[in-house]
């Protein structure tokens, strides 16, 4: 993943039964970059809504459910939640739909 010059931290992937075929990457310098699978690891979104270190990234899918989430933590002491929505060039973008900011700083997700 040659996007990210600052150091990866974490790599999620959908499963590989599921419809979806995505990769998703966060590192220190904040960003999460989403990559399609299916198209060569095309970098399909760049995600900037944390203000510290993404520390953490998880995909999340509900057996036969044809909606993605995708929950990242970071240093900034908050986790978000993002459902995907596929564009009209068929390419997935996340959305956050729910942002949680705690008093300590989150180092991983576990589902």
């Amino acid at each position: 993943v040659s996007t990210q010059s600052t150091g990866i931290l974490a790599l999620s992937f959908t499963r590989p039964d599921s419809y979806w075929h995505y990769l998703v990457s966060a590192s220190r310098d904040r960003l999460m970059h989403v990559f399609d699978i299916r198209r060569d690891y095309e970098l399909v979104q760049t995600i900037s809504d944390h203000s510290a270190i993404v520390t953490s990234v998880k995909f999340v899918e509900k057996p036969n459910d044809s909606q993605l989430t995708l929950l990242s933590c970071s240093a900034d002491k908050s986790v978000r939640f993002r459902t995907g929505f596929n564009t009209g060039s068929l390419q997935l973008q996340f959305q956050t739909y729910q942002h949680v900011q705690e008093m300590s700083t989150f180092n991983d997700l576990e589902f």
